[in-house]
């Protein structure tokens, strides 16, 4: 039983971390440019202002991204893929384990 709920739990890790938070990314280099998609990664969770910001794209994208003294436009949009599937897994992953406990136990 305790297999099961070891595999259970790093199941339930894996698709939260397939559907998780992106931070896309959107640069442009020079004056008067409109910034484009150049990229996005992944941020664990929860997608806040400091996990996906301008200087974190600029690190990320050091290439497509003006330095933070140059000239140019970055933008970093949340996009947040978790927000409908954390509470279903920890409900999931509560249940799992109070069902897995009981059985235990009797």
């Amino acid at each position: 039983m305790r297999r099961i709920f070891g595999i259970l739990i790093v199941l339930l890790l894996t698709i939260q971390l397939t559907f998780a938070s992106r931070c896309e990314c959107q640069c442009c280099v020079g004056n008067g440019c409109s910034p484009g998609p150049v990229g996005s990664y992944s941020v664990f969770l929860f997608c806040t202002t400091s996990s996906c910001s301008p200087g974190e794209c600029t690190a990320q994208y050091y290439k497509d991204c003006p330095q933070p003294n140059g000239a140019g436009i970055t933008q970093a949009v949340c996009r947040n893929g978790n927000a409908r599937l954390s509470p279903s897994l920890f409900i999931f992953a509560g249940i799992t384990s109070i069902i897995l406990m009981m059985k235990n136990k009797l």
